[in-house]
């Protein structure tokens, strides 16, 4: 037993409680749950009970207490009073298990109740809202209080709050142990302690559930003890006016009505055929939030000024247990009786209804009876209880027949699937009526619920019709989604998230898209609103046993799963085949088409993170662990493929080490296909892991960080790497090892290189080679002279580049590094490129193009095709280097290669003199690595655009793109990229009639040409300055510089450029 005042857990023999001296005695019909739970509830309490125990549920949690307990106690005695508590007890335990709420324990001169454990229902946050409002109004109209006389009456105090609960163990006394998740019953106890006497607070997680349903008042922020913020509470008047589907739906802030056109206009034609006098009956078949609601509001909308009478109804919840009630709200419609009517204005409206049907007024009687009003009449008395209700039942039928003939009659009855078998038995005897009647009866219901009418032949009558509705398609679904968020910029990605968990589902589409909005700003991932997760918890928790746990190790699976791995995972009773099957009855799995293995999915992703979110951690664990060892042991000869499935699995356990092993292995597919954002994201989330490693932690995230940098570059997060490797450093300095400080600085090159902070990336890389010689680590120091040849051809030093190049390509062939070998050999023929020694060039690129297709690697493919272009275009090939070009940009494998490979087919129509087909390739890749913060190739393509403004005249534009160059590449050493703009400057200048700027602007390039041994740019220099001494008439000059053009060329074996400077020696010799 434990203390109504103070919880302590008592012997069953006290009479007083041994902690706060509470007296006991009398009091034993509420010392636990098993004494005043009802027999129905107890029984489905404890079947559950083994399902429930360990789940996390969503809950609506009523704190009610007596605020004037204490005075009323003395003026009325303990004896008095002890009968007035018990009363009160009674009174709140029947409210509270009408509506399948449960009271766990009576605290003092209150109770807390729940509603949504240990029996959930998708409006429980409604239930105890009602359930605290009909507790009030119950005790107003309690006789047992008469005559206690002014400041008598029990004044409660409620407070209301929704949230999260770990359900504990429910013991065979149905008490229910639980944990609170946040501060879900603090905030509900805390409203009922700031509510005034008579009044009921709720929170606003409360109220968004409840609003329509509920009059709600705002009552402001208040301050709750151990919350930081305010909590806004809202103060319940009452249950708001019962209004018709159509009427609640004219107030919400519906987006456009989409995908349902065929419905609607379906609908049309049926109730213009009933309007002829063919009648009908339609059933509107759709999951929860499919738009049932929605298509009845359209057509009602649809219908205008049309002659028809429309009676509206909507089964509740609650009210399986409840007979008649939905026809009870029928008639209620049809008599234009209001809730505000009293029993005198009922009975007058009902018998003013019948005579204008001319039905025999004898009726009336029976009819208030159903209403719960006596008539003063023995007229029901008198008739056995099989004959009231038979009468009862033929007048409801003859009222609708009889409107129906004055009018047509549309007659609309929502949630069918929740009706009593009362009220389903009166729509049997209504729908033998309907096909000679002007009656169009709509019912609306979810595909998982039949009514008892639904035989083969019933479906074969013409007048019954099926409508269907399927999940909007995903342009459909964008547009209802763009509809909520009109006037928030949501991201792509946040747009797409919401589509692939909503499924098509309108409801899902709009409250996951709301939450988003009405935070104030996009969540990033939007979590499962509490209005949805009701309606899933509600349907899962109707499961049995047996498939609601199957549905819960599903959903650890995956939104998809093989079946072999449900079958290995599964550890309850039943064949777990039969139970997928009736899964898939219910509309909860499908099967997926097309593989070798039977594959399922969930039909909607939100039900599975339902499922999933029901679980604690520790069982949750424990299945994450048992499914990992499965697909390991099951798929041993194929892990190549199951590492993404295993990581899912072995990232939700304890076990980090294989955590971290799993999503090493997907980034490494992941870079082998050139997904590098994937490979980042798993490395980063290996990370988070890795931490968890203990002694191993430190240099495990080391090795991440390094491995984690190479995709960074190729997906342009060039800042974030260097940051990240940076941020390492003291690591790398503790642990001390040769091999990991020779990648370390390897590593810090690459990143230190591609940010244009070229000197200290050379830094890195002789520290990277001394480290790397040290370990006896050939691989590294290979690499390591990689980055040495890339380095050395940014600073403008090629002949250095290729020495660096050569003694690379001789390491990384002893370790079989292919792919830095590859790289290198790009990176050389670039540096034999710029040395004027075009053949080298291309064979070190045939080399690369030969190992990219043993590698079958399409970005070293495209590098291999664009270098070789960029040679020939240089040495004047032009129709063979355009074309390379085109097949490098047809050979990019991501968003990086596209650029560089369309930078040099860019560079290449420049060569050839065709300007305006370069200006778009240049202009994109220019854009491309100025975003990346790619300093030497935006500056170069900068200034090729400006080279390619002035070949079309545009002198202005030119001058201004060379200055823009030039300060990109300021403090870098590219000696490409200084002389070209030299040259262009040079030209410039000769164009204004300024000869001796053009000619010192020239002779500056010359010889940073000469100084880097740029042979074939030096050639390029001095025809150049022929041109020049031709326009100032100086014959000795020209004939200097086109001799020493010549012999570059000749040298460089450029044909087509020795042959341009014949043709000046020609024109100037005329």
């Amino acid at each position: 037993m434990r203390c109504p005042n103070c919880s302590t857990e008592l012997p069953d023999s006290a009479k007083f409680c041994l902690e706060c001296g509470r007296d006991l005695r009398g009091r034993s019909e509420f010392a636990s749950p098993a004494a005043y739970t009802p027999k129905h509830l107890a029984e489905r309490i404890l079947t559950s009970r083994a399902a429930l125990e360990g789940e996390r549920k969503q809950v609506t949690v009523l704190f009610c207490d007596i605020a004037n307990s204490t005075p009323l106690a003395e003026r009325v005695g303990p004896e008095r009073m002890h009968a007035l508590l018990n009363g009160f007890f009674e009174l709140a335990l029947s409210e509270v298990h009408k509506l399948e709420g449960t009271i766990n324990q009576f605290l003092g001169d209150g109770f807390m109740a729940l509603f949504g454990a240990p029996l959930a229902h998708e409006d429980d946050a409604r239930r105890a809202v009602l359930a605290a409002v009909k507790i009030r109004r119950a005790l107003k109209d309690r006789s047992s209080y008469a005559g206690l006389g002014p400041g008598g009456e029990l004044m409660l105090r409620m407070g209301l709050n929704t949230g999260l609960v770990v359900v504990g163990s429910i013991g065979d006394n149905l008490r229910m142990d639980y944990t609170a998740v946040g501060d879900t019953t603090n905030v509900a106890a805390r409203l009922e302690h700031a509510a005034d006497p008579g009044d009921i607070l709720v929170s606003e997680a409360t109220a968004r559930l409840v609003r329509g349903e509920m009059r709600l008042l705002p009552a402001g922020a208040l301050s709750v003890k151990g919350k930081a913020e305010p909590v806004t509470a809202y103060k319940v008047l009452g249950v708001a006016p019962a209004q018709s589907a159509f009427e609640h739906a004219a107030e919400r802030a519906y987006g456009r009505f989409v995908g349902r056109d065929g419905e609607l206009r379906r609908l049309g034609e049926l109730l213009h055929r009933a309007q002829a006098g063919e009648g009908g009956l339609v059933h509107v078949v759709g999951e929860a939030g499919a738009g049932k609601s929605r298509l009845l509001y359209e057509f009602r909308r649809s219908l205008g000024a049309t002659e028809v009478t429309t009676l509206e109804v909507r089964c509740r919840s609650y009210g399986a247990a409840i007979p008649y009630l939905p026809i009870i709200d029928l008639v209620r419609s049809q008599c234009g009786i209001e809730e505000r009517d009293t029993p005198e204005v009922v009975a007058e409206r009902v018998r003013t209804t019948l005579q204008s049907l001319e039905l025999p007024a004898d009726r009336a009687p029976f009819l208030l009876h159903l209403l719960g009003i006596k008539d003063g009449s023995r007229a029901v008395e008198d008739v056995a209880q099989e004959g009231v209700r038979a009468i009862t039942v033929e007048t409801l039928r003859l009222m609708l027949v009889a409107a129906s003939r004055r009018r047509p009659l549309l007659v609309v009855m929502e949630d069918l699937h929740w009706i009593d078998a009362a009220s389903e038995d009166y729509l049997s005897t209504l729908v033998d009526e309907l096909e000679d009647a002007p009656i169009l009866l709509i019912a609306t219901h979810r595909p998982d619920w039949s009514p008892r009418w639904a035989t083969a032949e019933w479906a074969a009558w013409e007048c019954v019709t099926q409508i269907r509705l399927a999940p909007l398609s995903h342009d459909e679904s964008l547009t209802l989604v763009g509809d909520v968020v009109a006037r928030t910029r949501l991201p792509e990605s946040l747009v797409q998230t919401i589509l692939a968990r909503a499924d098509g589902n309108p409801l899902f589409l709009e409250e996951l898209a709301r939450s988003m909005t009405d935070a104030g700003e996009p969540a990033h991932v939007p979590s499962v609103p509490d209005s949805l997760r009701a309606v899933l918890t509600a349907r899962i928790d109707r499961l049995p046993d047996a498939l609601k746990r199957v549905l819960q190790i599903a959903a650890v699976l995956g939104r998809e799963f093989p079946r072999e791995l449900l079958d290995v995972t599964w550890d309850g009773p039943g064949a777990v085949a039969s139970h997928v099957a009736e899964l898939m009855r219910l509309d909860f799995l499908h099967e997926q088409a097309g593989g070798d293995e039977p594959v399922y999915a969930f039909n909607h992703a939100l039900t599975q993170e339902v499922a999933y979110d029901s679980l604690l951690s520790g069982p949750r664990q424990a299945l994450h662990e048992a499914a990992a060892r499965a697909i390991e042991s099951e798929c041993a000869e194929r892990m190549e493929r199951g590492w993404a499935r295993l990581a899912y699995h072995w990232t939700r356990t304890a076990r980090a080490d294989k955590a971290v092993e799993a999503l090493r292995r997907v980034a490494a597919r992941a870079t082998a296909t050139y997904a590098n954002a994937e490979a980042v994201a798993a490395l980063k989330e290996a990370e988070v892991h890795a931490a968890r490693l203990g002694d191993t932690a430190e240099r495990v995230v080391l090795e991440l960080v390094l491995e984690r940098s190479q995709a960074q570059f190729l997906i342009g997060q060039l800042g974030e790497a260097v940051a990240d490797l940076e941020a390492q450093a003291p690591t790398v300095e503790r642990l001390a090892d040769p091999s990991l400080t020779g990648q370390y600085h390897f590593r810090l090159a690459a990143a230190r290189g591609m940010v244009g902070d070229t000197a200290r990336a050379i830094e890195h890389g002789e520290r990277a080679l001394v480290e790397a010689e040290r370990a006896g680590d050939i691989a590294t120091a290979g690499k390591a002279h990689y980055t040495l040849t890339r380095e050395w051809f940014w600073s403008g030093d090629f002949r250095r580049g290729v020495e660096h190049g050569r003694r690379a390509i001789g390491l990384l062939e002893q370790s079989g590094e292919r792919w830095w070998l590859a790289m290198t050999n790009w990176m050389r023929a670039l540096n034999y490129l710029q040395l004027g020694r075009f053949d080298e060039a291309l064979e070190s690129a045939a080399f690369v193009a030969a190992l990219a297709d043993r590698l079958a690697d399409a970005r070293l493919a495209s590098y291999a095709a664009w270098v070789r272009g960029w040679a020939q275009t240089t040495r004047g090939e032009w129709a063979a280097g355009i074309a390379a070009g085109r097949r490098a940009v047809e050979l990019a494998p991501d968003d990086l290669a596209v650029a560089l490979a369309e930078s040099f087919l860019g560079i290449g129509y420049v060569e050839k003199g065709e300007a305006d087909a370069a200006l778009p390739y240049l202009e994109r890749a220019a854009a491309t690595y100025g975003r990346l913060r790619f300093p030497q190739l935006e500056g170069l393509l900068i200034i090729f655009l400006a080279q390619a403004h002035l070949a079309r005249g545009d002198r202005e534009q030119a001058a201004a793109l060379v200055a823009r160059g030039l300060e990109i590449v300021r403090g870098l050493r590219f000696a490409p990229v200084i002389v070209l703009a030299r040259m262009i400057e040079g030209a410039l200048a000769q164009a204004r009639g300024d000869f001796g700027g053009a000619e010192k602007l020239l002779l500056e390039g010359l010889a940073l040409a000469e100084e880097r041994e740029a042979r074939h740019t030096v050639g390029r220099v001095h025809l150049a300055l022929a041109e020049l001494a031709r326009a100032r008439g100086e014959r000795p000059a020209l004939e200097r510089h086109l001799g020493e053009a010549r012999a570059r060329f000749v040298e460089t074996r450029a044909p087509v450029w020795a042959a341009r400077v014949d043709e000046l020696a020609r024109a100037s010799a005329t």
